[in-house]
């Protein structure tokens, strides 16, 4: 009879975890930028605003391969958030949580890279309440993990130890990783 360590559990769940939210991932190619974003609900993309041109054609690759168009729904430069709308509702959403992670709690970034999945474990090292960004936009928490970001993930999704998404992954202040 086989027991498994805690560790091969730990990193059984997390490759699960990721798994799951693969499917609502996508790759974003704005211009000269590439940027991962998620599908929130159907037809409809959450971003980085940051990673998007101000102009130019928006393409969105997901994790089965295809690629489609998509168009800027809505932008605020303010919290760094945009919104793209692509045509289709076949694929699964990602709703985001409310909760806020404690000081300490495991977390996972699930981003893509040109279509391709990836993912980093990281530790919540700064929860706190609202915030206002440095540009003056009005965020209802702030959560710093202790990881760093690569430039594609910029957009990508944060899950918590159950596999809910509780925010997205963008660059704060001195490049320190915040959602």
């Amino acid at each position: 009879m086989s027991h498994l360590s805690p560790l091969s559990s730990l990193s059984t769940a997390l490759a699960a975890t990721i798994a799951t939210a693969a499917p609502s991932l996508v790759s974003v190619h704005s211009h000269r930028s590439r940027a991962t974003g998620f599908v929130w609900k159907p037809g409809l993309i959450i971003t980085a605003d940051e990673a998007l041109a101000d102009d130019g054609d928006i393409i969105v690759a997901f994790a089965d391969g295809t690629t489609r168009a998509a168009s800027i729904a809505g932008r605020d430069h303010t919290t760094d958030i945009a919104l793209l709308r692509f045509d289709g509702t076949d694929v699964a959403p990602m709703p985001l949580m409310a909760e806020v992670p404690p000081l300490g709690a495991l977390a996972v970034i699930a981003a893509a890279d040109q279509g391709t999945p990836v993912a980093a474990l990281a530790m919540v090292s700064k929860s706190a309440g609202p915030w206002r960004s440095l540009r003056g936009g009005d965020i209802a928490a702030r959560i710093e993990l202790d990881t760093r970001l690569r430039p594609s993930s910029e957009g990508g999704l944060v899950l918590d130890a159950t596999g809910h998404a509780i925010g997205m992954a963008v660059r704060g202040p001195r490049r320190t990783l915040v959602i």
